[in-house]
């Protein structure tokens, strides 16, 4: 089998541990980094690679390790079709690839110790999934909200960004009617100008807000 092994500096040490070990059970490891416990790194990137290589199929199930655990299990879940479970008990190890298809063992390097940390790994390898149909089903179910909120997220990201447009929109009118009224202002005859500008602002500010479209004002002259 193909395991994929990745780490943040805080996991480092316990996944150079459990790479030999994996190869002393046979099986071949892609080690995605990180190199040295030194250097702080972040775990969503280890996370990710994992989950990456097992996309490309380079690999057949992942290990990822950090300081707890907790944040490369949510990280690596963020990638669809990668089902990664915390695990710091056999019976979940097992367990999670059993009944739950579990593709990505995560663990905490600061809360188990060595012994655990190869019994977790032993039996998440040796695992294998119970293609019952109660199993079968909910993971079904698992994959039909990956496909729904994957595609409400793009439908926020577009209506995000096509606000973020109109942000623009409304900044470059902005810039257009402050550069031209002040290219018009005469400072010595304007006694008020500070007043006048604020006027004129909050009518741009309204017009676009309400209309989403420039004024037609003329520089110098205020809106009737």
């Amino acid at each position: 089998m193909r395991i994929a092994v990745g780490s943040d500096h805080a996991g480092y040490e316990l996944k150079v541990k459990m790479t030999a070990y994996v190869r002393e059970l046979g099986h071949r490891v892609i080690d995605v980094g990180t190199d040295n416990s030194e250097v702080s790194v972040d775990y969503p990137d280890y996370a990710e690679a994992v989950g990456v290589a097992l996309h490309e199929d380079r690999a057949d199930r992942g290990i990822v390790i950090c300081g707890s655990g907790v944040g490369a299990s949510v990280a690596a879940n963020k990638l669809p079709g990668i089902r990664a479970g915390l695990c710091h008990d056999t019976y979940s190890a097992h367990q999670g690839v059993e009944h739950d298809e579990m593709n990505v063992l995560v663990m905490g390097a600061r809360m188990i110790g060595l012994g655990l940390a190869r019994e977790l790994v032993s039996v998440f390898i040796k695992a294998e999934f119970a293609s019952e149909e109660r199993h079968c089903r909910r993971l079904t179910k698992l994959r039909a909200l990956e496909v729904k909120y994957s595609t409400r997220a793009k439908r926020l990201g577009r209506s995000s960004f096509l606000a973020f447009l109109n942000k623009l929109r409304g900044i470059s009118l902005l810039s257009q009617f402050l550069g031209g009224y002040m290219l018009t202002c005469n400072y010595r005859e304007s006694p008020n100008i500070a007043l006048v500008f604020v006027q004129r602002l909050c009518y741009l500010c309204w017009h676009v807000h309400r209309h989403g479209a420039q004024p037609r004002i003329t520089p110098g002259h205020p809106p009737a």
